[in-house]
């Protein structure tokens, strides 16, 4: 998207933010979260990430364990409900459209170091996500009321590492840490040939699913 550019916001906003995130990372840990109680073998785990509204919107996930050291994970997120989407890949000057909807698909490949067990333990894996935004903004011009709309597609290429609990009930937590660049296309014709344009690296997103293994 040729005229949507990443502009820097205020670095300390930032620092904020990832400080809140630990905080509830430790917060949201039980005690003992160390320990593997658990010594069923699961083969489909499915979670949220609440945590999604701080950062990039929140998810709903479903991973699939491919043998013991392996798992595929797939999801759908709504980057819209996120607070950084707006503070960081949304624009605030009169004369561009708002973000009113934009979601994305994911498709994830975890491999875990030493697991223990299937989907537990220590991973790290490619991610790739693919969705779309649409933009939408009316003001006056000179008297008259111009409507502005955008349709863009999304990329997101990145690099995920986390780690899972699953305790003797099912219940499971995993906070993970991504780093991934956004790319943006607009699908109409009005800014010309639309071609693929990174408008974000990220060097952290701090994620906490929780959810049920089966």
């Amino acid at each position: 998207m040729s005229n949507r550019k990443y502009t820097p916001r205020n670095p300390f906003y930032f620092t904020r933010i990832i400080v809140l995130m630990i905080f509830l990372i430790m917060y949201c840990c039980p005690q003992n979260t160390f320990s593997q109680p658990d010594e069923k073998e699961h083969n489909i785990f499915i979670s949220i990430d609440p945590l999604g509204f701080v950062t990039f919107g929140p998810s709903i996930n479903a991973e699939f364990a491919l043998g013991k050291s392996a798992g595929f994970q797939t999801g759908f997120r709504i980057l819209n409900l996120g607070l950084c989407t707006h503070n960081i890949l949304n624009e605030t000057e009169d004369f561009f459209p708002d973000m009113k909807t934009s979601w994305t698909v994911n498709l994830d490949a975890k491999f875990y170091i030493k697991p223990k067990g299937k989907l537990k333990g220590f991973y790290i894996g490619p991610q790739f996500d693919y969705g779309r935004s649409r933009y939408e903004n009316e003001f006056d011009f000179g008297g008259e009321t111009i409507e502005e709309k955008e349709v863009n597609d999304i990329m997101v290429f990145g690099l995920g590492t986390g780690y899972k609990w699953i305790w003797e009930n099912g219940f499971s937590l995993e906070p993970s840490y991504n780093m991934a660049f956004f790319l943006w296309k607009n699908r109409g014709e009005k800014y010309g040939d639309p071609s693929w344009d990174m408008n974000l690296f990220a060097l952290y997103i701090l994620s906490i699913k929780a959810g049920i293994a089966f």
